[in-house]
Parts: structure tokens; sequence; C-alpha cells
């Protein structure tokens, strides 16, 4: 890839899509937004970001809106083609210190211990093509929407410009149904009524093709280091509505907090998404 898109590739893109084939692509390694950046930044295509051992994301991973999905791209064990050293990136932030060779490993320095999304991309691949040797009538669409709905969940609740819909989760993803949905989504919230007591009412759609359960939570801040239930569990699905109230008294301080609802599917995957709201 790079940083521009390349017409032609974008051309041969789209006509494998239409075929019916699905293109996975590496987001990058330049620490950038995506945009333009070809083919991880373009249409039809299912992009890769990566991911600590951990789980964090990476600052060497591009990122933005077209990242769809993440996998494990740092320290992986590798061949070394000659004269070469992948970890050699000075222009990316946090690897201006990186000695060339440092992570050769073997006598004959044949191997080495790299990171990069073009780790990553082939590991997404791999899931893709055993769901597709289990069940080969599964469609490029259906795989698709199985990846994403199975992902895991981490970093920030629901989805994000470092990890997209989360986690590739190879036992998930191959035993789940090629209908298989769970869909969490917080449209709106709404303070009422005008005077105390007040509430908060939460909008949006909580909803999966099994559905088992959902139920909301709040922290504070941007980022919060923990979360607390509030509100009652949801045993049916709702779409485009209400999702329940929470009591104002909740947000027991002013500032920036998260509401998050979480939804989980009878098979045990659950999927979150995030709405911020300021306390005054």
């Amino acid at each position: 890839g790079g940083e521009r898109a390349n017409r032609m590739v974008q051309a041969a893109v789209d006509f494998a899509h239409q075929q019916g084939v699905l293109v996975v692509a590496a987001a990058g390694n330049e620490g950038i937004e995506l945009g333009d950046y070809g083919p991880g930044g373009g249409e039809n295509v299912l992009t890769v970001g990566a991911t600590h051992d951990d789980d964090r994301g990476t600052g060497f991973a591009n990122f933005g809106d077209r990242v769809d999905i993440a996998a494990p791209g740092v320290d992986v064990l590798s061949l070394r083609a000659r004269y070469t050293d992948a970890n050699f990136r000075p222009g990316v932030d946090g690897n201006e210190e990186y000695t060339v060779g440092e992570n050769y490993v073997g006598e004959d320095k044949r191997y080495l211990r790299a990171s990069g999304t073009s780790f990553s991309a082939p590991i997404v691949t791999g899931v893709a093509s055993l769901m597709l040797s289990k069940n080969p009538d599964l469609t490029a669409d259906q795989v698709e929407q199985i990846l994403l709905q199975t992902a895991k969940d981490v970093e920030k609740p629901g989805r994000d410009p470092y990890t997209g819909h989360g986690m590739v989760d190879a036992r998930a993803a191959l035993n789940a149904d090629a209908d298989f949905s769970v869909t969490a989504e917080i449209t709106g919230l709404e303070l009422f009524p005008s005077d105390a007591p007040q509430y908060v009412r939460v909008r949006g759609t909580i909803d999966a093709s099994d559905f088992k359960r959902a139920w909301m939570q709040i922290g504070p801040g941007e980022n919060p280091g923990g979360w607390r239930f509030v509100g009652q569990k949801r045993k049916y699905p709702i779409v485009n509505g209400e999702i329940g109230t929470i009591p104002l008294r909740s947000f027991n301080s002013s500032g920036l907090w998260q509401v998050v609802v979480n939804v989980e599917h009878k098979n045990g995957v659950v999927k979150r998404a995030a709405f911020p709201i300021t306390v005054d």
C-alpha cells in the first residue's frame, strides 16, 4: 500500500468484490490516519489493524474509520528476506531508537521478530479461510459480517479507529451461523423531565439473531478505568427505541461520563457501544 490510493489497484479490488471475493488488506504501518491510503483506505476491503499481545492498539498501525478489525501484529516470529529488517521504521513515533538487526533470530539470522499490520492481515485471512473450509456455501459478505460481528471488543467500548470492531475471534467466527448478528448501538441520550428527580433516557438498538440479554453501564472520563451497572437488564431486543433510563443521580460527579450498552448473543458473544454525556 501507499499514502495515495491507486486507481488501478482499487479497480482490481472492485472487480474481485463483484466476483464474490473477500479482499483483506493491511492498514499500513506509518502511524497515520488512513484517509486515501491504499488499498486499506479504499472501498470493498476488509481493513486490518494491529494489536499488542495484551490486545492494545499499536502506535505504528494506521488508524481511522476504515479500520474494520484487528489481529496480533507485534513481535511476530517470521522469516527474514536477505538485506532487510522490517522493524526499521525511523519515521514512526516510538521507533527512533531501534538498531538494525536488533531483532534477528538464529545464528544465520534468517529469522526475526517483527511487527506490522502485514502480520495481522494474514491472521484474519486465515480465519476467513477456515470459515469457508467449514462452510463453503458462505458468501464473502457473510464471512465479513461474521468476522466483524464476532470480533472481541477491545480498547474503548464499541468500534474505535485503532481496532475497528475489535480483535478477530477465530473460535467465535467458526461457531457462528451464516445469519449471525449482534447489534449494540446508542443513537442518543435525553434528559427528562425538566424538574427533579431527573433521568437520562437512552435510545438506540439492542438486537441479535439469537438474543440473550442486554445491560447498561456508566463510567467517568474519556476512558473510564471501571464501570458501574445501572438500570435494568433487558431480556428482549429493541430496535430504534428506548433501551432504558438512568437516574441522573447515578452520575455522582460533574464532568464527562460514558454510557455503555452491552448486548449478549446466546452463544456468548458480547457487543458494546458507548455514548458520552457531560454532567453539570
